[in-house]
């Protein structure tokens, strides 16, 4: 299924903000694009803030290993949300 312009600018933009949080300083351009499908996925079916934020949290745990807070999710998930409303 190929994505929409609309979408794949959507997403390529939601990278760059999650990319902005410095989450990993060596990330590059790329380096958060599965999460930020996801998340696209997630906030097109109007996933609450609680879900966006579990999405977040389980995904910097298991895929990038990182060791981030409940608190520093919801954090990052709150910004998602704000940049969504922006979106439409």
């Amino acid at each position: 299924m190929k994505l929409s312009k609309k979408v794949m600018f959507q997403s390529a933009d939601l990278e760059k903000l999650i990319r902005s949080r410095n989450l990993i300083s060596w990330a590059s351009k790329g380096e958060f694009e599965g999460l930020s499908h996801q998340l696209i996925n997630h906030l097109y079916k109007n996933s609450d803030l609680d879900t966006i934020a579990r999405v977040i949290y389980s995904e910097l745990n298991t895929t990038y290993g990182l060791d981030t807070t409940e608190k520093s999710s919801r954090e990052l998930a709150t910004a998602v949300t704000e940049w969504w409303l922006t979106q439409k």
